[in-house]
């Protein structure tokens, strides 16, 4: 049937003969559309995923920049440091500088970043869900530290 007088009737071929060629039809373009969506959403998985590593090298960059000037300040490398950082004399005399409930925080949270050290070795091999676990344990560690070096000593 046409709707305007200028169009020409509709062609009849095999296709249309057939009840389910219509029904085939739709389902193919259905088929492709969500195939190519598939792609597509493939894409910006893989396009974040490099944005991610971008920012990864980006910020891993960052922190052995950090690393190197702090060893060229102290004058020996940053593993020294960490080691006389966290001794037990320091720890000792940090004990004394720091209010009581900061220091008990600190405490556990050496204790907690001990416990996690060894999923810290190879992260990527973890699961998502204690990827995500992890990574808001060191956070939370951080946080800690970062008030014991905040406070006065």
């Amino acid at each position: 049937m046409r709707r305007f007088h200028t169009e020409k009737p509709l062609e009849k071929s095999w296709t249309h003969n057939t009840p389910s060629a219509s029904r085939n039809f739709y389902n193919a373009h259905i088929r492709i559309y969500t195939d190519t969506a598939k792609l597509s959403m493939a894409g910006e998985v893989e396009k974040t995923a490099l944005k991610l590593i971008a920012e990864m090298m980006r910020s891993y960059s960052q922190i052995l920049k950090a690393v190197a000037e702090i060893e060229e300040a102290g004058r020996q490398p940053f593993d020294e440091m960490l080691k006389k950082l966290f001794s037990p004399e320091k720890l000792a005399e940090m004990r004394n500088k720091v209010p009581p409930n900061l220091y008990a925080v600190f405490a556990v949270a050496l204790f907690r970043l001990t416990a996690a050290a060894p999923k810290l070795q190879n992260p990527l091999a973890l699961t998502t869900e204690e990827k995500k676990k992890l990574s808001n344990e060191i956070l939370e560690i951080a946080e800690i530290m970062a008030k014991i070096a905040a406070s006065k000593q």
